[in-house]
């Protein structure tokens, strides 16, 4: 992907210096992506496919050259394919995506209430807001697994139904989607497909769904897209916010083992291994923070060499409160230990210090079960640069993992 981010598709396919994996790898994200762009026009995948395969049955042993395969195209679904080739093969900028505020909500019928159970004609409205920050047009999909019940009283679900639905959202557009889904669903994703965003794929969630509350029920069933302010996307003015991918952010690593230094293996901070290692570790998971990169980074406990600091001018004194986004990935370390171990969960805590005009303090906070925004203290803060920094010290096995630093300022 970061190859596409400034270099055309054209230019890919005549790159020499490519290797062949590489270039695999690109032509499958491209691949992917005209198949996005053929979604979007009103053609099914399903169609698509079986198209191919009837055109190439149609002309085996025959010389067809990509007019030949256009008009048939053209002939089949109304547009023609090569529309979309100028900008598929010479765009050199990827778009760049924001997802939030997904809800889903039960449709009632004329005679169903609140509490009645779901039916295999059960529909549902769906919303999602997205933002693209890019400068270019890009096309975002929505991965549904639906239920599909078998015939007869018992409602029994016969398999699962995994469909796209594709929008298209224009260069620095934001806007909100409703639509409404035929079958009871299961399963929802989020696709970006050939763009900046790290990870491009990820499940959401509608946040507001609870075990005690359910899911809503409504009667609307209106669809569409409408515009919204993208301020929405960003924090308000009385926050600052630092992310692990922000130039301001910094990371220290303890000196590397006499035999590491010795085969140039203390380097790479950008691996990702299933275990956590005594170097900080970039790992990509949708519920880290962030616009369009959702990263954290992890390591094991050490002697507190292991730094992580997050730095931010204050340009107005006054007291704020700090927070640090803490992704659950420690928690579920813990209990996955626990598990194999048999013993208790301990009570995991990371050790931060605030800086400012030549003072530090150092607080101990816990380690939280969800991914979340964790309170570390409230301070008055004079104007200059106040750092907040995570050591790496803790229990033995604990993983530390550093995502974002959030000030959010209260009054004078």
């Amino acid at each position: 992907m970061d190859y596409l981010n400034g270099k055309s598709y054209r230019t890919a396919l005549s790159d020499k210096t490519l290797s062949f994996e590489i270039i695999n790898q690109i032509n499958e994200l491209k691949a992917n992506d005209l198949l996005s762009q053929i979604i979007l026009k009103g053609t099914t995948s399903t169609d698509f496919h079986v198209f191919v395969q009837d055109f190439m049955t149609t002309n085996r042993f025959r010389q067809a050259d990509f007019q030949t395969f256009d008009d048939a195209f053209s002939k089949k679904f109304g547009w023609h394919l090569s529309e979309i080739f100028p900008e598929y093969f010479d765009c050199q900028e990827l778009p760049a995506f924001q997802v939030k505020n997904f809800r889903v909500k039960r449709i009632l019928s004329p005679t169903e209430e609140e509490g009645d159970p779901w039916t295999p004609h059960t529909k549902f409205r769906m919303e999602f807001d997205v933002l693209n920050q890019s400068d270019v047009d890009g096309v975002i999909a929505m991965h549904l697994g639906t239920a599909i019940f078998k015939a007869g009283p018992e409602h029994q679900i016969d398999r699962i139904l995994y469909t796209p639905r594709t929008f298209s959202v224009k260069a620095r557009e934001a806007k909100k989607i409703i639509f409404i889904c035929l079958n009871p669903v299961i399963a929802h994703s989020i696709y970006t497909g050939l763009s900046k965003n790290r990870p491009n794929i990820f499940d959401i969630h509608d946040k507001t769904i609870t075990l005690e509350k359910g899911m809503e029920s409504t009667r609307d069933t209106s669809t569409g897209e409408e515009s919204i302010s993208p301020t929405i996307f960003f924090p308000p003015k009385n926050e600052i916010i630092v992310d692990n991918e922000d130039n301001n952010f910094q990371i220290t690593d303890p000196p590397a083992p006499w035999l590491k230094r010795f085969l140039r293996l203390d380097h790479n901070h950008h691996t990702h291994s299933s275990t956590a290692v005594s170097h900080w570790e970039y790992t990509l998971m949708p519920d880290c923070f962030g616009e369009y990169c959702l990263s954290c980074l992890r390591k094991r406990t050490g002697k507190g060499e292991g730094l992580l600091t997050w730095t931010t001018p204050i340009n107005k004194k006054g007291k704020y409160k700090i927070y640090a986004y803490i992704p659950n990935i420690s928690h579920r370390h813990e209990r996955s230990r626990s598990m194999i171990t048999q013993e208790p969960i301990r009570d995991i805590q990371y050790c931060y210090s605030i800086s400012y005009n030549n003072r530090e303090k150092k607080i101990k906070v816990h380690a939280p079960q969800t991914s979340q925004w964790v309170f570390i203290g409230e301070f008055m803060l004079p104007e200059g640069e106040c750092s907040v920094t995570l050591y790496d010290i803790g229990l033995p096995g604990q993983w530390v993992v550093g995502d974002a630093i959030k000030w959010v300022y209260q009054k004078p």
